[in-house]
Parts: C-alpha cells; structure tokens; sequence
C-alpha cells in the first residue's frame, strides 16, 4: 500500500442514516472516498469495494445508486491485508469482555473469573475457536481514545498515571520497539479527570500522546504492562492512523501474537448445554 495515503474530504451526506449490511447503525470519521477512490488505495477493482461495503466489511453509506466509503475503514483495511491479517467484521465485545479475554491471555483470570456463566462461555467459544490475531476484531472497544496535548516537562508525570501500552508495551514485553517519547497508555475515567488538573493536559486532535480510557478501574487493577493483545491491537491503531505498516511495528505485532496461546486460559466449569455465543 502506498505510504502516501491521502485522506481527502468530500461533502458528507449529513442526513443519511448510516448503517452496514447487517442493519447496525455505523459511526463514520466524516471523510469519506468515492468507490473509485477507495479501489485505488485498496488496489482492487471497483466492484469488489462495492461488495465489501454491501457486505458490511467497510464502513460506506448508501447515496442514491452508490456508495461513499469512510476513509479509516479503508486505511484499516488496507493496513490489514498489509499485516497478512484478517479483519473480521465481527461485532466487537463490551470493555469488559475485551478486558477479561485479554487478560486471561496473558495468564491472569480474575476478570474471567468475575464474568457470569454466559459471558464466560461466549469468551471461551471465542477463543477456543479463534487465532490471536482474528481476537483484534472482537476487541476494538477495548476504550476510548483521547488525543491530548501536555508541557513537555510534565510528560514524565503524565506517563506515570498510565498503563504503558503502544511502543512502550511492546519495548515492556520484550519485542523491540524502543525510542518512542509519546505517551501511549490506558488509563481509567476518574484517573482521567485527575489528570486534566494534576498535569494538566489538554485534549487536541492534533495531540500525540495517546489517553485510552476505560469506565471501570477495575479492569486496570495490578497491571503493570497492558496485555499483549491490547498492545498489538494499540500497535494496529497506529499503524492505520499513519495510512502504513512500518516493518518493524509489523514485526512486534506479529511476535505479540505469536507469544499468545489460547490454548493456555484456565477456564473455570462452563456448563457445556449454554449453547453457541450470541
């Protein structure tokens, strides 16, 4: 995929309601390509971007006999096939679902535990049957991402108030990824508002430290590192920000999922008569 990537804006159909094929009501980031548009950054034919978007596989909303497509969901997409990974257009879990699956990769099942007999079933159905790498569609509302902006002598006390993940994460898990001076980290809702006074930062959409946070403090509780699937799907994110797959993110990204062995969750009794995950 090129490297250029543009992101172009066009007259955005303000009062279409917006939906994928499978009738779920889609956010859209207001820039969005023309078909033609989207197959050249893609590098597919025009139809086959179509189809994509019928299928619900991109973010698109209907105009008249055509589509328009969001320009992230073709940066996500483009940015995937470039990883060699598929980009499941499964129905992401809530935050603690993500959160729990994430954890109990990594060996710690006390979100698991915490989960009721059905979700734990819906998690264990899931990871059973799925690689690392297909588990970064089902958890892409891991958090809410802040941009924000802070006085380079308060950075040091900013990265303190969070769970390192991106770069640093990566550098934390051992996989290489050094140098980066932006923080990158998850943080939870009420630690967020402490933050905006004790720093103080500023939310920019422009900013470059990154801010992902969570309702719920617990699902942070004794972490010291983000999980590595968290840390390869922030790795993702950043990557499909930059419009490319810089070889050496590419390279962490697939050493964290192969570090991951779902083979590995202890899973506590699940009565086996629950039936498949909704």
């Amino acid at each position: 995929m090129s490297a250029d990537l543009a992101r172009i804006r066009l007259p955005v159909v303000r009062h279409a309601q917006q939906y994928s094929a499978s009738g779920r009501l889609l956010g859209m980031s207001q820039r969005l390509l023309t078909v033609s548009e989207a197959a050249d950054r893609l590098g597919v034919a025009p139809r086959r971007v179509r189809a994509l978007a019928q299928a619900g596989q991109l973010t698109a909303v209907r105009t008249g006999s055509g589509w328009l497509v969001d320009v992230d969901s073709v940066a996500r997409r483009a940015v995937m096939n470039e990883l060699g990974i598929a980009d499941a257009s499964t129905r992401p879990w809530n935050s603690r679902l993500a959160w729990a699956a994430m954890r109990a990769l990594d060996g710690d099942d006390r979100l698991l535990d915490a989960l009721d007999p059905k979700s734990r079933h819906r998690v264990r159905r899931r990871l059973d049957s799925a690689a690392p790498a297909r588990l970064l569609a089902v958890v892409r509302d891991r958090a809410c991402v802040h941009r924000v902006t802070v006085h380079p002598s308060r950075v040091d006390r900013l990265r303190e108030l969070v769970v390192p993940s991106g770069v640093a994460g990566a550098g934390i898990h051992g996989h290489g990824l050094t140098g980066d001076k932006d923080v990158d980290g998850y943080l939870a809702a009420d630690d967020l508002t402490a933050a905006r006074a004790a720093v103080p930062i500023r939310d920019s959409e422009t900013g470059t430290h990154l801010l992902r946070v969570v309702d719920d403090s617990a699902l942070l509780d004794g972490l010291e590192v983000s999980p590595r699937l968290a840390v390869a799907a922030d790795l993702l994110d950043h990557a499909i920000d930059a419009g490319r797959a810089d070889g050496r993110v590419v390279s962490a990204i697939r050493v964290l999922l192969g570090a991951i062995d779902t083979a590995s969750v202890a899973w506590p009794n699940v009565p086996s008569s629950m039936g498949p995950p909704p």
